[in-house]
């Protein structure tokens, strides 16, 4: 497990806002047609902005790394008011468990019954990794007569975790506090 810490993207401070929101907007570049199931194409920064600023999830946050020099973002992490987790990783920090880290470290934080997980069906490597967590297939949504995503959920009730005794369950408002 990576040592981590995880940094709400709602500030109230501009400048950190700011910040906030680039990093954002490059993790959702980054994004390829495998990984992404909520949108088709890439919004212009402006509607990226608006998006964010709606505050459409429970808890939203960057993920920093604390192993690193100069402690970098290595991605960010959500949980809807569904307890959906969303996450995604700067392509130059993949496959190397901050995502196992972070989403352990989520769920230590912000305990519920259960979680769940909308995965491209494409997307191989994010699936096998929510296995390792625990979690389970469920279901798959479709569209147009294609399955769009699966669904896989983990509960509380005899599911192992890995453990997160490694990373930092605190939560910061601001990376550099």
């Amino acid at each position: 497990m990576r040592d981590i810490a995880l940094i709400s993207i709602y500030s109230s401070d501009k400048c950190t806002k700011m910040r906030n929101l680039v990093h954002l907007f490059q993790l959702l570049s980054e994004r390829s047609s495998k990984e992404s199931i909520s949108h088709k194409e890439m919004p212009t920064y402006e509607q990226h902005e608006e998006f964010v600023n709606k505050k459409p999830y429970k808890e939203w946050y960057l993920i920093q790394s604390l192993e690193e020099p100069n402690y970098p973002v290595v991605g960010c992490i959500y949980l809807t008011k569904d307890n959906e987790i969303g996450i995604s990783i700067y392509d130059i920090f993949k496959r190397q468990h901050y995502a196992t880290s972070a989403i352990s470290t989520l769920m230590d934080v912000h305990k519920a019954p259960y979680y769940l997980a909308n995965i491209n069906p494409e997307n191989y490597k994010s699936k096998e990794m929510f296995k390792r967590l625990g979690f389970k297939f469920k279901t798959v949504t479709m569209e147009n007569k294609k399955i769009k995503q699966e669904i896989y959920k983990f509960t509380a009730d005899g599911a192992s975790l890995v453990s997160s005794s490694n990373s930092q369950a605190e939560l910061q408002s601001d990376p550099n506090s």
